[in-house]
């Protein structure tokens, strides 16, 4: 995560192409939420822009750790319910909550919960890389970060 202020403009790189910038972990979630917060109280951000590193925007959650019940994603229904709630969903809230105007710059595929990130932002700017997919039927799962919720409202029915 790279965190910058500069002429009023607020750039937060997502920096882990390793994991195609997943934001399912806890401390990657937090990392996010920090800047969020602190993007929100500073007068001298005026304008706050999402962009990321490596061939991914954000694959969304992290599907191993989906297949591995780890993170967010484990502890049974119970577990998995209150690691949403304390976690993933907590970033739409944010994000959709700043005060100043919010741009995603997306270089590439946008998944998941990586293309709703995209939607909580006010402006959404794409390279012809730019890819995006609400896949959350595939592994079995709804839009628990509020996807189905900013879907219709950002895109139309």
């Amino acid at each position: 995560m790279k965190y910058s202020l500069e002429n009023g403009i607020a750039h937060l790189v997502l920096a882990r192409h390793d994991i195609r910038n997943a934001y399912s972990e806890k401390d990657f979630t937090d990392e996010i939420l920090d800047v969020l917060a602190r993007v929100n109280v500073d007068p001298e951000a005026h304008v706050f822009v999402l962009s990321a590193e490596g061939t991914s925007f954000s694959a969304g959650g992290n599907v191993k750790d989906m297949r591995d019940k780890k993170g967010i994603f484990g502890g049974g229904t119970a577990g998995i319910r209150r690691g949403y709630i304390e976690g993933i969903q907590r970033i739409p809230k944010a994000l959709y909550g700043l005060d100043i105007p919010s741009i995603s710059a997306v270089q590439g595929p946008a998944i998941g919960a990586g293309c709703d990130l995209t939607l909580y932002c006010d402006l959404t700017i794409c390279s012809s890389e730019a890819r995006f997919g609400e896949t959350f039927i595939n592994v079995g799962i709804i839009p628990g970060d509020g996807g189905a919720w900013i879907l219709p409202r950002r895109v139309g029915l």
